[in-house]
């Protein structure tokens, strides 16, 4: 039953598409599309306790701002033996501004706590 179904598929031109996605010309018109939206991160905010990190992820979610978490800088602390990290907020290249300053009204407010700094 699957057969006469795909045999049925190739003689209506079903695949045609496909095929013209796995040709050259195809293949660049995906990769151009697909460049066009790529969009540019930058370093912002970096902060050492991660539920600030998360607070700030989502605030700025919630003004529609686009930002990506990552930790860096995992060092252990010699005295107390406490493992630490840098959390990193990136934004948007396009929203920075924006985005620097609503975090500046979060640590005003108290929301987020002030151990932490910006980057630009």
């Amino acid at each position: 039953m699957s057969r006469d179904y795909h045999d049925r598929r190739v003689k209506t031109g079903a695949e045609k598409p496909l095929r013209r996605l796995l040709t050259k010309g195809g293949l660049s018109n995906i990769l151009k599309k697909f460049m066009a939206t790529i969009i540019r991160y930058i370093d912002l905010y970096f902060v050492y306790d991660e539920l600030d990190a998360k607070v700030i992820k989502n605030l700025l979610e919630d003004y529609q701002i686009e930002c990506a978490l990552r930790q860096t800088d995992v060092f252990k602390d010699p005295v107390t033996e406490e493992v630490h990290s840098q959390n990193m907020v990136s934004v948007e290249e396009d929203k920075l501004d924006s985005a620097q300053q609503i975090i500046k009204d979060a640590i005003q407010r108290g929301v987020i706590s002030q151990k932490g700094g910006f980057t630009q």
